[in-house]
């Protein structure tokens, strides 16, 4: 949490922890830009430069799946805790970490939510348009 606050300003730090002004999002860019927010791009100089320095630091490694620091609330992925642990990392081990563990959530509820009946039939629906 030390080195969180030494990245991050204080009003961030507590808006991060608390979620607030956060509004949902289908987007993961804005989850790529807090992962990478520790040690890897502070101030991104174009649109995606994050991620994309996210990535290069992964290459090459393999990731530990940290999906235990990832609650699923009403079917919603909270990776707060996850990011939170990630800024405790000392190396950029944390970015085949954080590619990892998503990989795996995005897996977890592709199945989770294929097994819905309502699914299902969307995509019976959708195959037969």
């Amino acid at each position: 949490m030390e080195k969180l606050a030494q990245e991050v300003s204080k009003p961030s730090l507590h808006l991060i922890a608390a979620q607030a002004n956060a509004p949902e999002t289908t987007s993961l860019g804005r989850l790529f830009d807090a992962a990478s927010m520790f040690g890897i791009c502070h101030v991104s100089s174009y649109e995606g430069e994050a991620p994309v320095r996210l990535q290069a630091a992964s290459e090459g490694r393999q990731g530990q799946n940290r999906t235990d620091l990832v609650e699923v609330i009403d079917g919603h992925p909270n990776f707060v805790p996850l990011l939170l642990a990630l800024s405790e990392y000392t190396d950029i081990q944390q970015a085949a970490d954080f590619q990892e563990t998503l990989a795996q959530v995005l897996a977890k509820e592709v199945i989770r939510a294929s097994e819905k009946k309502t699914f299902r039939k969307f995509a019976s629906q959708a195959a037969a348009v």
